[in-house]
């Protein structure tokens, strides 16, 4: 039996340690930061990027306002949290 490659092994070692890096943030929008394109949840600073996707109505990054309630789905990207879906938390 041959054994797989170190390169296998890298490829699926980053492929475990991304999934476990993803995780859902939810609470109240206490700041957004328009030329970031960020916006702070719970003292924690996440991003939108052109793979974010938006629901309840929420199309694009300029429909979070401060005070909403939202559920986010977080993984991390250059040491970023980037957000990968935005849900209004009911």
């Amino acid at each position: 039996m041959k054994h797989p490659g170190p390169a296998l092994i890298l490829a699926i070692s980053a492929l475990v340690s991304s999934v476990a890096q993803a995780h859902d943030i939810e609470g109240v929008v206490d700041r957004i930061d328009s030329n970031a394109r960020s916006f702070v949840i719970k003292s924690q600073t996440i991003y939108v990027d052109a793979n974010t996707k938006y629901d309840d109505g929420m199309t694009r990054f300029e429909d979070i306002k401060v005070g909403d309630r939202l559920e986010v789905d977080v993984h991390e990207k250059s040491g970023r949290k980037v957000a990968h879906e935005i849900d209004r938390d009911d």
